[in-house]
């Protein structure tokens, strides 16, 4: 109960905090697997709600459900503009201008066999902003679902929703 409230509390400082910066955004990744032939693939759903803070930092939460197990925890993203720009500026066919590229990272609680472990995930971030209401995320990060599986790479594209 003490993890939860917690987690809980880190989420309300990081609404009461969001005054500065970009967009709110609610990503939904439709499918977090694994990696193909790196353990066993577990599909779910995946949703992050981010608060910037800053422009380029951002924190959040991050809920996976799956039928297999559970994952709550606060993140952080770090936007990295120069990577977004390097992108367009060397791409003959694809518009990154509207990307916000970072890396992510997040440690909570993993609910998995009636138990509750800690867990903890962090990678690559890459927002592709459409207009000023949607975009798509895609997210590919380590995943250490301690309960679960150990050691273990997740995948997420879906679309998100900004306000």
């Amino acid at each position: 109960m003490k993890n939860f409230i917690l987690l809980v509390v880190l989420a309300l400082c990081s609404l009461a905090t969001a005054q500065t910066g970009n967009d709110i955004t609610v990503a939904f990744g439709l499918t977090p697997v694994t990696l193909p032939g790196i353990g066993s693939s577990a599909t779910g759903a995946e949703s992050d709600t981010l608060l910037p803070f800053t422009t380029y930092n951002w924190i959040g939460l991050t809920t996976i459900t799956s039928t297999s197990y559970t994952y709550l925890a606060p993140r952080y993203t770090r936007i990295i503009p120069q990577i977004g720009t390097f992108l367009n500026n060397h791409s003959q066919t694809l518009d990154f201008s509207g990307s916000d590229v970072g890396i992510t990272m997040s440690a909570g609680l993993v609910s998995a066999n009636g138990k509750t472990h800690w867990g903890e995930s962090a990678g690559i971030s890459w927002l592709q902003n459409i207009n000023n209401t949607w975009g798509m995320n895609f997210n590919a990060e380590w995943f250490n679902p301690v309960g679960y599986e150990h050691n273990t790479y997740k995948v997420s594209v879906g679309p998100t929703l900004k306000f």
